[in-house]
């Protein structure tokens, strides 16, 4: 469905990459099978962020576009995000998330948590910019836009380091088999850019359909790590510039009463059968971001010891066809 949605793009030259982190060969079988023209490359069992590296590495054009395997892309998705591209000052550009469908409560929740909506008008956000009276920015990156849907100025990308591979297979110290998952790494990208000097735009016309996870079981885990990866987020913005520690806490109470706050405007969309433990989760997944984040650190010694071993797995680099 995304690779179909992909080719018949209203766009007059463009290229497809599909970088496959799973340990699987079925992605494999189905780019060989229906998708000749796309150029594959395969990343064994590492995951979400060592594949974006992969692909930033691989990459021809000047605009890299990014999506996920669960979404269906508007005919002219590409077409609005690289029209957005106006202003040289511009380094990202993200797009509209809207649900695929609306069929479970799961996924009424999902968009009344947040969803990845991120408003329906135009806009640029820059430290250089105007800012909203009580500015949450540089650190609140998740109302700019979501990995699902952006754009990047390829070299801009990966001049600034790519995706932080530390944010690589966040594994949480309690509770005891919740497994390990990327998270965040869309926001550590955001921020880096933002803090270098770099503006973003959203663009609602980029469009793109995300099937929502159906059952509550698969949204009460999805809003845990949401919670892992905004705290294990913050703790790498501050762990790498320390410089921003002093601004980020005279923040502290603008982003609980934000994040936390019944009034403000993150919760106050919540129905009223909004289920108590589904916020607990999130908050949960906070309480344990920053130790999970202190482990994935030493993901990513091991990845870029690998990586000065030989050339199969890159953090912004190249990969075998």
């Amino acid at each position: 469905r995304t690779l179909r949605s992909l080719e018949q793009l209203g766009y007059p030259a463009y290229e497809i990459i599909v970088v496959d982190g799973s340990r699987c060969s079925e992605t494999a079988d189905v780019v060989r099978d229906g998708f000749a023209g796309i150029r594959y490359f395969h990343v064994g069992g590492h995951g979400k962020c060592v594949a974006l590296n992969v692909g930033i590495g691989a990459a021809r054009g000047t605009i890299a576009a990014f999506t996920d395997d669960d979404v269906r892309v508007d005919r002219y998705w590409l077409a609005e995000l690289v029209a957005a591209f106006d202003d040289d000052r511009i380094a990202c550009v993200t797009g509209l998330a809207l649900p695929m469908e609306l069929q479970t409560r799961a996924q009424l929740w999902f968009e009344e948590s947040g969803g990845f909506t991120s408003g329906f008008e135009p806009r640029t956000i820059g430290l250089d910019l105007p800012r909203e009276p009580g500015s949450l920015l540089p650190y609140a990156t998740g109302k700019i836009g979501a990995g699902v849907n952006m754009a990047w100025r390829t070299q801009t990308l990966r001049d600034l380091g790519g995706f932080d591979v530390a944010l690589e297979t966040l594994s949480p110290p309690w509770p005891p088999g919740a497994g390990h998952g990327t998270a965040a790494e869309d926001l550590a990208a955001f921020f880096d850019a933002l803090v270098a000097g770099q503006r973003i735009a959203f663009e609602p016309g980029a469009v793109v359909f995300h099937e929502h996870r159906r059952t509550y079981d698969e949204l009460a885990a999805q809003l845990y790590w949401h919670g892992i990866g905004l705290s294990a987020y913050v703790t790498r913005c501050l762990a790498t510039r320390p410089a921003l520690i002093p601004s980020f806490l005279r923040r502290v109470p603008r982003g609980l009463a934000y994040g936390f706050g019944g009034s403000s405007p993150r919760n106050r969309q919540k129905s009223a059968d909004f289920p108590r433990a589904l916020t607990f989760a999130e908050w949960r997944g906070a309480m344990v971001g920053p130790l999970a984040y202190v482990k994935g650190l030493s993901v990513a010694r091991r990845i870029r010891a690998a990586q000065a071993e030989g050339p199969g797995i890159a953090l912004s680099g190249s990969a075998s066809q």
